[in-house]
């Protein structure tokens, strides 16, 4: 996803990073939508027991195909001109971990801090929800399947939009706005959830889901804009993956956990709370990098 990132950040025509940088977590949603849908198919058509005998399989074996697909296509893939370029002029570090830690630290706590509330924004909205409505609330599987896959669809749908818009008005507008969405929409929306009436649980998810195609979008963009090229794969790394860890690795068993500890079903709206919170602050010290060339 870094390196998709970087990529496209250099490669985008000028003024349009925001609009194709978009697409790399258009991928991850079509990729978990897809994932939804065929576990719903499979959910519906096999019992139970032949799930548990050999259909838990047959994702996995229809991914397949897609790993061979995405390494012909890496493999073809030729590097960016703009890295290119460093690399012709002898630009790029022989230490790129090493440089990134002595003269980036900013930035990479800035995109570490991003990526921890855009992390907990998809892991609590989407993946944490899906355990939510069917082993906490009681929703049938299959359904739940069927729910997360339109959800998916629909935020891969709306995310080009987003970084479009954040090509036109600027990064962090779109950004604050996305985190202020999850704020005040998830324990209204969770609420939604534990009527018990499945339409509005339906209605609770896509609601908030809305907030999700504008931080995922603008932030992948941001987050690349925020290194010079010749350590922008190494930084943006670093601080996504440890984001990533912290923002979607933990906050799963949090959210768990606080709920066993509390008896607050809500509890993990407060989690997200606090990673947006942490987020906004964090924006308090980024500039606006829409309109501004890619340092190398």
């Amino acid at each position: 996803m870094t390196g998709s990132a970087t990529y496209l950040a250099e490669s985008s025509p000028a003024g349009r990073r925001g609009f194709f940088g978009s697409f790399t977590p258009v991928g991850v949603a079509l990729g978990g939508g897809t994932a939804a849908l065929v576990a719903g198919v499979t959910s519906t058509l096999l019992t139970a027991e032949q799930l548990s005998a050999f259909g838990w399989r047959i994702p996995f074996l229809l991914a397949l195909p897609l790993v061979v697909l995405t390494l012909i296509a890496r493999h073809r893939l030729e590097d960016s001109e703009e890295f290119e370029h460093s690399r012709a002029a002898g630009e790029l570090p022989k230490a790129p971990v090493q440089e990134v830690l002595t003269h980036h630290r900013r930035a990479l706590v800035t995109v570490l801090l991003l990526a921890t509330g855009s992390n907990a924004g998809y892991w609590i909205g989407l993946i944490f929800m899906n355990i939510y409505l069917t082993s906490e609330l009681g929703y049938p599987k299959s359904s739940t399947f069927w729910l997360m896959a339109a959800i998916g669809l629909f935020v891969a749908c709306l995310m080009p939009l987003a970084g479009a818009l954040s090509d036109r008005y600027g990064r962090k507008k779109l950004i604050v706005a996305g985190f202020l969405g999850y704020s005040v929409l998830i324990l209204p929306t969770m609420a939604l959830m534990g009527t018990g009436d499945f339409t509005l649980a339906v209605l609770g998810m896509f609601l908030l889901a809305l907030p999700m195609p504008v931080v995922q979008a603008v932030t992948y963009p941001t987050y690349a804009e925020q290194f010079p090229t010749r350590v922008r794969y190494t930084g943006l790394s670093l601080a996504f993956n440890g984001g990533t860890i912290i923002g979607g690795g933990l906050t799963p068993f949090l959210a768990t956990w606080l709920t066993s500890v509390t008896g607050d079903p809500l509890a993990p709206g407060y989690l997200l709370m606090v990673a947006t919170v942490v987020a906004l602050l964090t924006l308090l010290t980024v500039r606006e990098t829409a309109r501004r060339e890619l340092a190398r």
